[in-house]
Formats: C-alpha cells, structure tokens, sequence
C-alpha cells in the first residue's frame, strides 16, 4: 500500500511541473550579458523587453537560481503570471 502511494504521489509532481515556453527570435540570445541587461531593463520599467533579456540569460545559464527568480519576478510585475 505504501508503495502504491510512493508511486501516485510521484506521478503527481511529474506531471504537475510545467514547461516554460521561451519566446521566439529572441535578440538578446548572444547577448555578452543578458542578466545584467535584463536587470538595467527591469529598471527602467521595461518588463516585455527584461523578459527577453532574463531569458536569454536562462537559456545560456540554465542552472542560474537568480536569473529565473528574476524572470519569474519580472512576469508577475508585467501581469504575465501564466509563464
């Protein structure tokens, strides 16, 4: 029994992560340092172009907990919760 609950509850959490979708012909892709760029964007308030730029960084530093919070961060503040 115990480990027929093991088995549903990690079937659960697989399929309840979500995928992030990236934007297409990002220009920021390339970029020397897109976080930074993304951080001086979010600044300045602009939170569509920061987006690009955090993922950008994500895409080239997957690994990097500060880039995503930023870009999660960076979508709740542009109203753009589903990302």
């Amino acid at each position: 029994f115990v480990e027929e609950q093991i088995a549903a509850g990690q079937q659960k959490s697989d399929s309840s992560r979500m995928i992030y979708v990236f934007s297409d012909q990002n220009p920021y892709v390339g970029h020397p340092n897109p976080l930074k760029e993304g951080q001086e964007l979010f600044r300045k308030g602009l939170l569509s172009e920061a987006v690009l730029a955090l993922e950008a960084e994500v895409l080239k530093n997957p690994d990097n907990s500060e880039g995503w919070r930023l870009l999660g961060i960076t979508h709740a503040e542009n109203d753009d919760d589903q990302q």
